[in-house]
Protein backbone atom coordinates (compact mmCIF):
# COMPACT_ATOMS: atom_id res chain seq x y z
CA UNK A 1 0.00 0.00 0.00
CA UNK A 2 1.60 3.26 -0.90
CA UNK A 3 2.29 5.65 1.67
CA UNK A 4 -1.36 7.11 2.90
CA UNK A 5 0.43 10.95 3.50
CA UNK A 6 1.27 11.24 -0.18
CA UNK A 7 -2.60 10.56 -0.75
CA UNK A 8 -5.95 12.84 -0.42
CA UNK A 9 -8.47 12.18 1.80
CA UNK A 10 -9.97 9.28 0.48
CA UNK A 11 -6.83 7.44 -0.04
CA UNK A 12 -6.36 8.24 3.84
CA UNK A 13 -9.27 7.32 4.82
CA UNK A 14 -8.87 3.71 2.84
CA UNK A 15 -5.61 3.26 4.96
CA UNK A 16 -7.79 3.59 7.94
CA UNK A 17 -10.16 1.12 6.93
CA UNK A 18 -7.88 -1.43 5.95
CA UNK A 19 -5.85 -1.19 9.21
CA UNK A 20 -7.78 -0.72 11.00
CA UNK A 21 -7.26 -3.07 14.86
CA UNK A 22 -8.44 -1.73 18.49
CA UNK A 23 -4.74 -0.52 18.80
CA UNK A 24 -4.11 3.22 17.79
CA UNK A 25 -2.24 4.10 15.01
CA UNK A 26 -0.38 7.59 14.16
CA UNK A 27 0.52 9.09 11.33
CA UNK A 28 3.77 10.08 11.44
CA UNK A 29 4.74 12.51 8.71
CA UNK A 30 7.41 13.51 8.07
CA UNK A 31 8.67 10.78 10.42
CA UNK A 32 9.27 12.38 14.24
CA UNK A 33 8.33 10.09 16.13
CA UNK A 34 10.25 7.42 14.10
CA UNK A 35 13.22 9.40 14.97
CA UNK A 36 12.47 10.26 18.54
CA UNK A 37 12.02 6.46 19.52
CA UNK A 38 14.99 5.37 17.32
CA UNK A 39 12.28 3.14 15.27
CA UNK A 40 13.80 1.13 12.51
CA UNK A 41 11.42 -0.88 11.17
CA UNK A 42 7.86 -2.40 11.27
CA UNK A 43 5.83 -3.58 13.33
CA UNK A 44 6.79 -1.36 16.33
CA UNK A 45 5.47 -0.23 19.49
CA UNK A 46 6.09 1.79 21.76
CA UNK A 47 4.68 1.66 25.22
CA UNK A 48 4.03 4.53 27.41
CA UNK A 49 3.90 3.99 31.33
CA UNK A 50 1.72 6.50 33.31
CA UNK A 51 4.80 8.21 35.16
CA UNK A 52 6.35 9.10 31.52
CA UNK A 53 8.32 6.11 31.42
CA UNK A 54 8.63 4.20 27.58
CA UNK A 55 9.43 1.01 26.30
CA UNK A 56 10.49 0.00 22.65
CA UNK A 57 9.90 -3.10 20.85
CA UNK A 58 10.50 -3.79 17.53
CA UNK A 59 8.81 -7.05 16.35
CA UNK A 60 5.25 -8.37 16.58
CA UNK A 61 4.14 -9.16 19.74
CA UNK A 62 0.99 -11.20 19.19
CA UNK A 63 -2.03 -11.09 21.67
CA UNK A 64 -1.09 -12.77 24.91
CA UNK A 65 2.63 -11.35 24.91
CA UNK A 66 1.47 -7.57 24.28
CA UNK A 67 -1.62 -7.72 26.69
CA UNK A 68 1.21 -9.28 29.01
CA UNK A 69 3.24 -6.26 28.45
CA UNK A 70 0.31 -3.90 28.69
CA UNK A 71 -0.90 -5.34 32.01
CA UNK A 72 2.72 -5.11 33.63
CA UNK A 73 3.47 -1.25 33.10
CA UNK A 74 -0.46 -0.40 34.38
CA UNK A 75 1.14 -2.14 37.70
Amino acid sequence: MPNPAEGDDADKQAFIDAMSSPISHVLDDPGALWDEFAISSQPSMVFVAADGSWERRTGALGNTRLLERVKAMAS
